[in-house]
């Protein structure tokens, strides 16, 4: 090869400069291979140019056709290189740049040659190819044809020579980009199908949202998601664009189906072609005999497959190697969203077990707990005689527990519809100040035996919000008998209500406050905190979450506001204000 060019050569110099600029200047990577097609056709001064890169996929990777200038013969369109000879081949072999004098003459004598009928057909004469590196690797070839016998020399190998290196380079930079398109399309993908995932958590539902979005996103005409159960696949659920049925509940052995056995085994997603007919159900024949193209996608959870999706295209347009990104994004996205609608029907179904076991327990307990408390009223008044002077104390307690038990009952059946949804609520305009008033000459009896001190602050005007009176006095009932529960020595209670800049109820107290750690558990059902100095205290550890569950379902909020484990706390009840 030349180490420079002739002065016959500074005008291809200068150009060969311009046109290299424009070649970089793009990031579109079609529009990058057309322009080097362009170039190495105007440098050369030749008639046809064309940049060779790998076909994904075909399974040898031979060289087809990407970007071409100044080509007439049609049959550019089908061309695949030969991998072992050829102009091209031998300049990817020889990593150098390669040259022949009348191509023609060759093809026409070797009726193997593949780019025979494009030779032929042009015609083409003298032909140069010179391998095209990205970072060192070879990745593809340019070629340049004359239509005429003229041959390329040494300084047209220089040329070309400079060409490629920035081609590569061009390439590197359009090869980069697209990439990173690619990634952002396959994000932004995943991004709107976990959006749309996320609208449920029904299991069924979830399953038609994954497979509509999959056959979307993969251009499919049809999608199944079967279970893997042992050794068998189960449909669970399909989506066919032309309506065709298939059979939820089917079940075939993973063995006979040679496309599902690679991709369990594998966990990788794979490609095919037609299914095996004669291997299904008589009635899908109708619904799988014209599918031509099949895509099969494991979902695996904690390295196990638990479902696949397989999706189908009844057009002569194939899967290819390079969908199989966004297959993976999709079948990712799936068995998260079909873990979790699994997960929470399994929570709702242990909730609803539950819920029903405490409203069955408080139901059997309020009958012999009424019959208990009624004697031990009768025995109170002299219905059943005058009780012995020494039975006072003990019929105290009797009533006592009782009442107590009652109210641990109540809490129950309460929690109980609060889950079954079955708690009507009445809103109305409520006058805020007297409904606080209300609930503190209610807790007045208690906190004097304790010694409490109860103060509360009312603004002048009244305070009108919309609540339900009976649910609301329950939850002002649980915040004051909380803190008087829960006070260290001598209760001291404070009760605000304010009108601006919203309707809330402050209730503070002086007593053994909150850990930091736990400022939200306490609003969960059953949950009292873990402390030996309040484990006297009676209660189910409801109050707060039933208070919590009626306070939303009136709009309103109850919140923590501030505490510290043995300065108190404060809880605040924020209301809608009434317009009536």
């Amino acid at each position: 090869m030349g180490k420079g060019l002739t002065g016959a050569r500074s005008e291809a110099l200068a150009a060969f400069h311009e046109i290299s600029a424009r070649m970089v200047a793009s990031l579109d990577l079609d529009e990058t291979l057309t322009a080097i097609a362009r170039a190495a056709t105007n440098v050369l001064e030749a008639d046809v140019g064309a940049i060779f890169l790998p076909d994904e996929d075909d399974p040898d990777r031979r060289l087809l056709p990407r970007g071409l200038f100044g080509a007439r013969s049609p049959a550019w369109n089908d061309l695949h290189l030969n991998s072992d000879h050829g102009l091209n081949s031998q300049a990817m072999a020889g990593g150098r740049v390669a040259r022949i004098d009348d191509y023609l003459s060759f093809a026409e004598s070797d009726p193997t040659l593949n780019s025979r009928s494009v030779v032929i057909g042009e015609p083409i004469h003298s032909a140069m190819a010179v391998p095209v590196l990205r970072r060192t690797t070879p990745i593809g070839t340019i070629g340049v044809y004359r239509r005429a016998v003229a041959p390329f020399d040494e300084e047209d190998e220089y040329l070309l020579a400079l060409l490629s290196q920035q081609a590569g380079i061009a390439l590197d930079n359009a090869f980069a980009y697209a990439e990173l398109e690619a990634t952002r399309d396959r994000l932004a993908t995943a991004i709107e199908i976990a959006a749309d995932l996320s609208q449920s958590l029904d299991p069924n539902e979830v399953i038609r949202r994954v497979l509509v979005r999959a056959v979307e996103a993969g251009r499919a005409h049809r999608g199944v998601l079967l279970r893997v159960d042992d050794a068998d696949t189960v449909v669970e659920d399909f989506h066919d664009v032309s309506g065709a049925q298939d059979l939820i509940g089917y079940r075939h052995p993973i063995a006979s189906q040679p496309l599902m056995l690679e991709a369990v085994s594998s966990r990788k997603p794979s490609i095919g072609g037609r299914y095996d007919v004669t291997k299904v159900d008589a009635t899908l024949i109708s619904s799988l005999g014209d599918v031509r193209h099949t895509a099969t996608i494991p979902l695996v959870l904690d390295g196990e497959v638990t479902a696949v999706m397989v999706l189908s295209r009844r057009d002569d347009s194939p899967f290819k190697p390079s969908d199989l990104a966004m297959f993976q994004v999709i079948g990712n996205q799936a068995v998260l969203a079909l873990r979790n609608a699994r997960l929470f029907a399994q929570a709702q179904a242990v909730t609803r077990a539950q819920s029903d076991f405490l409203n069955m327990a408080a139901h059997e307990l309020r009958t012999p707990l009424s019959v208990i408390a009624g004697y031990v009223s009768m025995m109170e008044d002299g219905t059943l005689g005058n009780p012995p002077n020494d039975w006072k104390v003990p019929l105290e307690t009797l009533r006592s527990k009782s009442a107590e038990l009652d109210s641990l009952i109540s809490e129950l059946l309460i929690a109980s519809r609060l889950e079954a949804g079955t708690i009507p609520f009445q809103g109305s305009s409520v006058e805020l100040r007297e409904a606080v008033f209300a609930a503190i000459e209610r807790l007045e009896p208690r906190a004097a035996l304790l010694g409490a001190r109860l103060t509360h602050n009312f603004p002048e005007q009244p305070v009108k919000v919309l609540a339900d009176p009976e649910q609301l006095g329950r939850i002002l009932d649980n915040l004051l008998n909380n803190a008087l529960s829960y006070s260290l020595g001598t209760a001291r209670i404070t009760v605000t209500v304010q009108d601006l800049p919203e309707p809330r109820v402050e209730i503070r107290d002086r007593g053994r406050g909150v850990p930091p750690d736990q400022r939200q558990k306490i609003f969960e059902r059953f949950y009292r905190i873990d402390d030996p100095a309040v484990r006297h205290v009676p209660g189910t550890g409801l109050g707060l979450y039933i208070s919590r569950q009626l306070a939303t379902r009136m709009g309103a909020t109850l919140t923590l506001e501030r505490s510290a484990p043995g300065k108190g706390s404060t809880f605040a009840l924020r209301l809608l204000p009434s317009t009536g």
